[in-house]
């Protein structure tokens, strides 16, 4: 009679000679089989009764040879050459496996020749030989990783847990070498072991000893906090690590107790001086911006800042270093433009747009560098477009506010050719837009002194250009913004049509999924106003022509154009004109806010 883990010669059939694996009886006393072929890789699983199966009598050891196999001392194939399958073999006695045996077995593993080989033999047999005779399946909790174990239960669940994990991780994740698979053995507790991988020339290996160095603290650890009262316990890395990324948020770590908080400042500290880039960028931010448990500080934020640069060539320290010298904030408040140039240059090099954003507008004024109006410029420009696209896709935390602020800049000071107070106007209406919109969105350092930078800017054209902030309709003979929304890859929305109000016609952006309609920036600065919209309405006045398709008012095109013979405004599908319309005027009428229409404070 056979039962549920045999293992078996399967006699007959298209698996004869091959061996199975017996999961379970049917009640008939029939046999479910998995079979193996001669690779190792498992089959479907198929029945059999008893005469179809021959018993593989399983290899027994002793408990010395337990032991050694615990420990990894020595591998299956030392002590049993001739039996297959390896998984098929009984202990004597029971033996309880300790985390200590794990450790000393990745120790020993780690002094062959062939680490990762020996690692995976040795824990495939153990996770599934002795799963239950070495009580595995009642102590093992998955995904335990107690920063502080503080029985021998909870740390062992730690232990092997980490082990079968990183068996999952090198079995699987290593399978393909893409530079996206760089970032690997990232474990639960959020370790960054990946850290020190980039760049290895064997990431296996390096992900192997990380793990090992890691287990092995973790006992040392223990053993030494097990007879110590907890005020004078110690932790090792991963403990620290797993200690500072237990407080998901600013708001997690303000409720932490005194002793909590002093906790977490040691473990911070002791980490980044290891330059642990985690617990550098804690100390760099922290201090930059303020948190609940460091005070603001510009010349901590500095200090750290340039570690973090220095040791990681962090873009993102570059660029918040730039911008402590550009403003002077760690020094006796005197601009360093030299060095805030330098920095703003390596965060421009990855793409920053505050970097470029800065590196080009010094670039224009010649702000710690050789004045070069031509390129700063072009970076404002194209930092502009960029942001403003993404704006209007919803990318509100982006520096588009700066850009546009930038870009009112220049047209008032007349470096573009024949743009001037007006589009000065048009841009500082879109900065405060913008920022409004970040902010409120969660924002970022200093926008209060953005914010602050614009409304004066605002405040100084309304003086020059004087705008009728109660004007609401703008006449044009041409329809305004009609160029930005054929720029779409995607037919346009067209409609021309007729309404109580008159003749109108209506433009917006197509899209081919259901979802939020796609939107555009729009700002007249002859009406003081600024918004993102999804269509625009243009009410028609003395109309000579006006031609829909047959299929209706509403139709999709591809391209338009202006008939120099006609004057008309010509809709085009497929290359054909399906439509068109001419007017004396294309008006547009806005409601605005009455909050938008207040001078005080507000950015509009």
């Amino acid at each position: 009679m056979f039962r549920q883990g045999d293992w078996v010669t399967i006699k007959y059939g298209e698996y004869q000679g091959s061996y199975g694996k017996v999961s379970g009886i049917h009640r008939d006393g029939s046999a479910m089989v998995i079979p193996y072929s001669k690779d190792g890789e498992p089959g479907s699983m198929i029945s059999l009764d008893g005469s179809g199966l021959e018993l593989i009598e399983p290899l027994m050891v002793n408990r010395e040879e337990l032991i050694k196999l615990v420990t990894a001392q020595v591998m299956y194939r030392d002590i049993a050459t001739h039996v297959f399958p390896i998984f098929n073999i009984r202990a004597e006695q029971e033996y309880p496996l300790q985390a200590e045996d794990i450790a000393q077995a990745l120790r020993n593993i780690n002094r062959s020749k062939d680490p990762l080989g020996r690692f995976k033999e040795w824990f495939w047999l153990i996770q599934n030989i002795f799963y239950q005779d070495l009580d595995i399946e009642r102590r093992y909790k998955e995904d335990t990783f107690s920063d502080a174990p503080e029985t021998e239960d909870e740390l062992f669940s730690t232990i092997f847990s980490l082990t079968e994990k990183l068996y999952w991780k090198l079995e699987e994740r290593f399978v393909s070498r893409e530079d996206s698979e760089k970032y690997i053995v990232r474990f639960d507790d959020d370790s960054h072991w990946d850290d020190s991988l980039l760049g290895s020339t064997n990431l296996e290996e390096t992900a192997y000893k990380a793990v090992c160095e890691d287990i092995a603290g973790r006992v040392r650890t223990f053993e030494y906090n097990r007879e110590r009262p907890r005020e004078e316990w110690i932790y090792c890395l991963s403990q620290k690590r797993h200690i500072i990324n237990s407080y998901e948020n600013d708001e997690e770590l303000k409720q932490a107790s005194p002793a909590a908080k002093a906790l977490y400042r040691e473990c911070v500290r002791d980490l980044a001086e290891k330059n642990d880039t985690q617990a550098m960028k804690i100390l760099a931010w922290g201090y930059l911006e303020g948190s609940p448990v460091y005070r603001q500080s510009f010349r901590q934020a500095e200090k750290h800042l340039q570690k973090l640069y220095r040791e990681t060539g962090d873009p993102f320290a570059a660029n918040a270093l730039g911008c402590i010298c550009y403003e002077g904030l760690a020094g006796k408040g005197e601009p360093e433009y030299e060095k805030a140039f330098r920095y703003f240059s390596y965060g421009a090099l990855a793409g920053i747009d505050e970097s470029i954003y800065h590196a080009g507008d010094m670039l224009i004024h010649g702000y710690g560098t050789v004045k070069n109006i031509d390129t700063g410029m072009n970076l404002i420009v194209d930092g502009y477009k960029d942001t403003m696209y993404r704006f209007s896709e919803g990318e509100f935390d982006n520096r588009f506010a700066d850009y546009a602020l930038a870009m009112g800049n220049i047209c008032r000071e007349d470096l573009i050719l024949g743009m001037g107070i007006r589009d000065a106007y048009k841009f500082y209406l879109e900065a405060g837009f913008a920022i409004k919109k970040r902010m409120k969105a969660g924002g970022f350092f200093r926008d209060d002194i953005t914010a602050d930078r614009i409304q004066k800017a605002l405040h100084e054209i309304r003086e020059e250009y004087k705008p009728d902030r109660d004007k609401s309709v703008l006449r044009a003979d041409f329809p305004i913004y009609i160029s930005h929304i054929f720029e779409d890859k995607f037919p346009i929305r067209v409609t021309l049509g007729k309404s109580r109000n008159g003749p109108f016609l209506k433009m917006g952006r197509f899209r081919l999924i259901p979802g939020e309609e796609p939107k555009f920036l729009v700002t007249f600065p002859e009406l003081s106003y600024v918004s993102l919209v999804s269509e625009l309405t243009f009410r028609l006045e003395q109309v000579g022509v006006m031609k829909t398709p047959d299929s209706g008012e509403t139709f999709l095109a591809d391209g338009f154009t202006k008939n120099d013979h006609t004057n008309a405004l010509e809709f085009y599908s497929g290359g054909e004109c399906i439509a068109a319309v001419e007017a004396k005027w294309f008006v547009i009428d806005v409601t605005k806010e009455k909050m938008l229409m207040k001078m005080n404070g507000e950015l509009v």
